[in-house]
């Protein structure tokens, strides 16, 4: 039996991306990508209670609690803001995927690409602008993830993509994707 050997990778921050879609649109429209991203972020964490006993603490533990943290350059093109930002007000719930395109579980090529990601639902519980005069206007925005994070594999269509990353065009006139 020949062994092969796998060389392991760092995964580069710029390859973890993440989607999102308003609950209700999940009929009518794909999810989108967030473009001009800078930082993404997800945290798990559980609390316990212990309970003093005369042999020492007994511990029980709560259930876990996920929440996701996004940070992005606001865009004159990205009509997504607003719709996030009517989410927040509105309380309504959100999809949002993580997907990390460093790895594909599809082979390459192939339409539509798929990648090893998480799947969540939650509301955005906060969503701050700072718009400092010699900077980039900023976005920072806080999801509260209700349940358990699912994994699976996303799909990523040509429009997405362009979307997350340049595609090479050529020099001819070429209608927009």
């Amino acid at each position: 039996m020949v062994e092969t050997t796998v060389t392991p990778e760092a995964v580069q921050g710029k390859n973890i991306v993440f989607m999102v879609r308003k609950y209700a649109d999940r009929k009518t429209k794909a999810a989108s990508s967030v473009i001009f991203q800078t930082d993404y972020g997800r945290s798990l964490s559980a609390d316990s209670d212990a309970t003093a006993t005369k042999d020492g603490n007994v511990n029980t533990s709560k259930p876990a609690s996920t929440e996701v943290t996004a940070s992005l350059i606001l865009s004159t093109q990205d009509d997504l803001i607003d719709a996030l930002e009517d989410a927040c007000q509105n309380g309504d719930l959100l999809e949002i995927w993580e997907i990390n395109l460093q790895k594909p579980t599809t082979k390459e090529g192939t339409k539509p690409m798929k990648y090893k990601g998480k799947y969540m639902q939650g509301t955005l519980t906060s969503f701050e602008l700072s718009a400092k005069a010699d900077d980039l206007a900023t976005y920072d925005s806080t999801f509260s993830i209700n349940g358990k994070p699912q994994k699976g594999e996303v799909t990523v269509s040509k429009e997405n993509q362009a979307e997350i990353d340049y595609v090479f065009a050529d020099t001819t006139a070429t209608p927009l994707v």
